[in-house]
Parts: C-alpha cells; structure tokens; sequence
C-alpha cells in the first residue's frame, strides 16, 4: 500500500512538471508569434518601398503568403497547448486542421519546376492524405452532434 501512494506521488509530481513546461511553451508561442508578425510586417513593407516602388512580383506574394501561413501555423500550434491546459487531452481535429495548415503552406511556397516529379506525387499524395483524415474528423464530429440533439 506504501509503495503504490509513493507511485500516485511520483505521477502526480510528474504530471505537474510536465504542466509547467507546457505552460512556459505557451509563452514562448506568443513571442514567436508576435516576432513572426513583426516580421510579415517589414518583409511586407521592404518589398513595397524597394524599387521599383508599389510593385510585387510572383515571387514576393508567394514568399508573403508562405510567411502569413507560417504565422497561422503557430497560432495553431499555440491553441494545441492552451486546449491541452484547459482541458489535458489533445484534440485530434485541431491537430490535423494544423497538418492541413501546413501541408498546404508548403504547396504554395513550392517551386514545382525545380522539384523532382516523384517528390510533387508525393506531395500530391500526402494533401489528399491530410484532407481525407480532415474529412473524417469533421464528419465524426458533425454525426456526434447529431445524435446529442435526437437525443
């Protein structure tokens, strides 16, 4: 009986441990995501004011948007760690919408004329991978609501 209150101990120690780190995690997401934002700022207005002025090419909206992606990718990062505060599970759904997130982030900053066509298959396979895994987990939860209003 001594032994297994000394186990129930060293987990609740543990548990405790890991909470702090996950919450010191959280805080270290907030700057990267406030530096990541002041970032999309200067790039932004460094590729405005350069010469020629007001002008954007292909290449600058698509690192633009690569980097405005990157910023929703930790914000979703960040709201893994709070859900997993509030409530100490992780949720599946916000998990793979992240994926979704940033599978897509890498099919628009792509260069597809520099990549292997093997590689753009394997991208290929692996956004429908993601989106398929999204599907279901949305459609899971849209049948669980269902049920609760019949019953």
């Amino acid at each position: 009986m001594k032994e297994n209150n000394m186990d129930q101990k060293i987990m609740a120690f543990s548990q405790e441990c890991i909470r702090w780190v996950v919450r010191f995690l959280t805080i270290v997401m907030v700057f990267v995501i406030a530096y990541s934002a002041l970032d999309i700022v200067s790039v932004v207005l460094s590729k405005i004011w350069n010469v020629p002025k007001f002008f954007l090419t292909v290449d600058d909206l698509v690192d633009i948007f690569g980097a405005f992606l990157g910023v929703l990718i930790a914000i979703e990062i960040y709201e893994n760690i709070v859900i997993y505060l509030r409530e100490d599970v992780i949720h599946v759904r916000v998990v793979v919408a992240t994926a979704l997130i940033a599978v897509s982030r890498k099919v628009i900053i792509m260069d597809f004329n520099k990549m292997d066509p093997l590689n753009v298959f394997a991208l290929g396979a692996l956004v429908i991978a993601v989106a398929v895994a999204y599907w279901f987990v949305r459609s899971e939860k849209k049948s669980l609501r269902k049920e609760e209003r019949e019953t």
